[in-house]
């Protein structure tokens, strides 16, 4: 017989400890226990979940995915998301079935007889109660461990809320990726830039579009709105500083509980998020549409370039982010601080705070009894006029697609709840005649 040494007889024995400690991680609470019998099924785990390991564990990105809570309130196969569970949050909660088997039995299983955690994407073979997530992942959805990335995942997609939208699935960061390596546009686009298949189809889309002479048009950049003449005004536009003003129209003008209302430069009021591209690149778009200024002044990155104006990235809360529906919430707040600065707009006659979207100059005739609550039009002192919006009173209702008392649409709502125009619906193609002269009837 060989001889060993004493040192070689101790590692030998820390190893042998250090692998039954690990294999013992995976059975239940208590006393270890010889394996089942021959086709007999594993003995179910009891106890608290944080006996073995952390609740959730502290490796790679458990931790982004599930926010730490009481071990007793977890439970095995818990598809339950963040608002089931809290009223807010930094973290998001995605409940342990998401990503690993709804059976509690499965919980010993070693699946994959490989002595790793048992990672089961696919949607749930019969309908689950409250499953508003894992049953929209592809039936083909899995976990890498070579490359330790997921794929065909509802949760890193573009997030289509009806049930038979078709749905563009990403590939995630790898699990022990640095905090931050996904961005908006990782997952849906920033903006959301599908194409429309119309407004009574599954997947309607109005965030970014193309019109009938190949420009983009959409919900984006800033007043009066992409495709107007002179393009947005929002930050003096190109060549005009002094001469025009307006504000953003960002993400948080319409997902106000989804965005992060911090997520500001300093001082500031409006979300900041520069690094969006509105530039749909299809073969029917106009190819020479990125030499004029009117186009250019719709894409951030024209002055957003971290020397001429501050560069921002995307931030939201996780509270109503990728809970299975599109969310909704238009900016309530009524005015712009007395504080904020920058507007670009000349001083107002009277003086006094303004509503958060404004143009200036506007031109345009309207009846000021037609347009929608928090709507005004404003003199300035210079004699010139300027369109004022708060969209504390607007909504959308997600049956109809439709939205109401939106400022930005003017005296539209009048004549939609008179009957005498189709209202606006969230995913329509690009119209002139409908789409301008039915805004600016008076125009």
């Amino acid at each position: 017989m060989a001889r060993i040494s004493l040192k070689d007889a101790l590692r030998a024995l820390a190893l042998a400890l250090l692998l039954g400690s690990a294999c013992d991680s995976r059975a239940p609470i208590g006393p270890t226990r010889a394996p089942p019998p021959p086709g007999e099924p594993p003995p179910v785990a009891t106890g608290a979940c944080d006996s073995c390991h952390g609740a959730p564990p502290a490796t790679g990105a458990h931790l982004a995915h599930a926010m730490m809570v009481g071990a007793d309130a977890l439970v095995y196969g818990d598809l339950r998301i963040l608002e089931d569970v809290a009223t807010g949050g930094t973290r998001y909660a995605f409940g342990c079935g998401h990503c690993h088997p709804l059976d509690p039995a499965a919980h010993e299983a070693d699946l994959g007889n490989d002595g790793l955690p048992d990672v089961v994407l696919t949607p749930p073979p019969q309908p689950v109660a409250g499953d508003a997530i894992k049953r929209r992942n592809a039936p083909q959805a899995a976990w890498d461990p070579a490359t330790g990335t997921c794929s065909g995942v509802y949760c890193h997609s573009s997030g289509l809320a009806a049930p038979d939208a078709p749905l563009d699935y990403r590939t995630t960061p790898a699990w022990t990726a640095a905090p931050g390596a996904l961005a908006c546009d990782g997952c849906h686009g920033n903006p959301p830039r599908y194409r429309s298949a119309g407004s009574a189809s599954a997947a309607p889309n109005s965030h970014l579009q193309l019109a009938g002479d190949g420009w983009e048009w959409g919900h984006y950049a800033g007043l009066p709105g992409a495709w107007h003449p002179s393009g947005s005004k929002h930050g003096g536009g190109l060549g005009w500083a002094g001469e025009s003003a307006a504000a953003p129209i960002t993400c948080q003008t319409c997902h106000f509980d989804t965005v992060d209302p911090a997520n500001v430069k300093g001082g500031g009021f409006y979300y900041l998020d520069t690094r969006g591209s509105y530039a749909l690149d299809v073969p029917e778009a106009d190819p020479t549409r990125k030499e004029s200024l009117d186009w250019q002044s719709s894409q951030c990155a024209t002055c957003h370039d971290g020397a001429r104006a501050r560069m921002g990235s995307g931030k939201v809360l996780p509270l109503r982010h990728v809970n299975g529906r599109a969310d909704v919430v238009f900016d309530p707040r009524p005015t712009l601080p007395s504080y904020y600065p920058g507007t670009g707009l000349p001083l107002l006659t009277p003086p006094g705070p303004i509503a958060p979207y404004y143009v200036w100059p506007f031109n345009v005739r309207v009846d000021a009894a037609a347009l929608p609550p928090g709507t005004e039009v404003r003199k300035a002192s210079d004699g010139t006029s300027v369109l004022a919006v708060s969209l504390e009173h607007a909504s959308y209702d997600p049956a109809t697609r439709t939205c109401s008392n939106v400022g930005c649409h003017l005296e539209r709502q009048a004549y939609a709840d008179a009957g005498s125009v189709k209202p606006l619906r969230w995913g329509d193609a690009y119209e002139f005649y409908w789409a301008c002269n039915y805004c600016h009837p008076r125009f």
